[in-house]
């Protein structure tokens, strides 16, 4: 944090994206508005980069995140052009 000391945080990854502990994002419920299902299991989740799917492509995510999209909606449109 800022003006505080350095903070060692181990990134795991696969070719699919970030991988992700339960309670990290458990706690990224407030980005959404609410709260988020608690993990029935304590693995980590991998999470796919945008730009995955046909017809995505990273520079339309930066685009709607410019042009002042939220979150939920932007996990909205992204959830619906993986379907």
């Amino acid at each position: 944090m800022k003006g505080g000391e350095p903070l060692d945080y181990e990134v795991k990854f696969t070719h699919r994206g970030p991988l992700m502990e339960p309670d990290l994002i458990y706690g990224a419920g407030v980005l959404f508005g609410g709260t988020m299902p608690e993990a029935k299991y304590k693995h980590f989740y991998s999470h796919m980069w945008g730009g995955m799917f046909p017809g995505e492509s990273l520079i339309d995510i930066i685009l709607d995140i410019a042009s002042g999209m939220g979150v939920k909606d932007l996990m909205e449109k992204i959830e619906e052009n993986g379907k």
